[in-house]
């Protein structure tokens, strides 16, 4: 079997278990003194987690059954560059989300993101963009009343 194969099997499996774990938290321990949704977040977490392992375990049987007939996969040096390129705009979203605020934010993100993907047209770019951050908006701000980051400006 493929390490690599594992580890990530391993990590995803790792990851649910914790996610497990904190739902069954949030589903036990509640605060008599407030007032919760019918469904909350534990059992969101808990269904998320168990897809996570579903999944886990899956990726470890599919690789388990090709045993060392496997082939190890070389990746192209562009794509690994457009990988770390799109991890280091997530971590600056992170940052940006704190500091600007949601809209600013998640609209500089995207165009970056899917100038990364590959989107060569600026105007095509950015209806997307704009469709993405309206569709976040409305979905989560809007439809579940969450609450964004506003920003230290605001």
């Amino acid at each position: 079997m493929n390490k690599v194969a594992l580890v990530e099997g391993a990590i995803i499996i790792f990851l649910s278990i914790v996610g497990l774990k904190e739902s069954v938290t949030l589903i036990s321990e509640k605060d008599p003194s407030t007032v919760y949704d019918v469904v909350g977040p534990g059992y969101y977490i808990l269904a998320l987690s168990l897809l996570l392992l579903a999944s886990g375990v899956a990726h470890l049987v599919v690789h388990v059954r090709k045993g060392i007939l496997a082939e190890k996969v070389v990746t192209d040096k562009e794509l690994r560059i457009k990988m770390f390129g799109m991890l280091g705009m997530l971590g600056l979203y992170l940052v940006m989300i704190s500091v600007f605020g949601y809209l600013i934010s998640t609209i500089v993100f995207f165009i970056a993101e899917f100038r990364l993907a590959g989107v060569k047209s600026w105007r095509t770019n950015i209806l997307m963009t704009i469709c993405v951050t309206a569709g976040y908006y409305f979905v989560f701000i809007e439809y579940c009343s969450m609450v964004f980051p506003r920003g230290i400006f605001y």
